[in-house]
């Protein structure tokens, strides 16, 4: 389908020594990632903008049935820039 295969990529990056990545990509490859468990922290900037159904998702569908498979994300940090805000999420992690 011409998409990557996100496990077989990060494998072969560990096998190198590779155990951080820096994904900047689109909405799909957001979801691709975040679907297969494989974030485990998200930064991003939020704009104090509203422009509703009119914008670009960021984030794909993840095709969830329930709200309860939703995957959870917990606030680290923001930081201002100007009107902006850089957050930091680290994934919940459940033992």
């Amino acid at each position: 389908d011409g998409h990557m295969q996100p496990d077989a990529m990060l494998r072969a990056l560990g096998e190198r020594g590779i155990n951080s990545v820096l994904v900047e990509g689109g909405a799909v490859l957001a979801a691709t990632l975040i679907g297969a468990d494989l974030v485990d922290r998200l930064v991003w900037f939020r704009a104090a903008k509203l422009i509703g159904g009119d914008g670009i998702a960021a984030i794909a569908p993840l095709g969830l049935d329930h709200l309860a498979d939703s995957p959870v994300f917990l606030r680290e940090s923001v930081a201002q820039f100007g009107e902006d805000l850089l957050e930091t999420y680290r994934r919940r992690q459940y033992n």
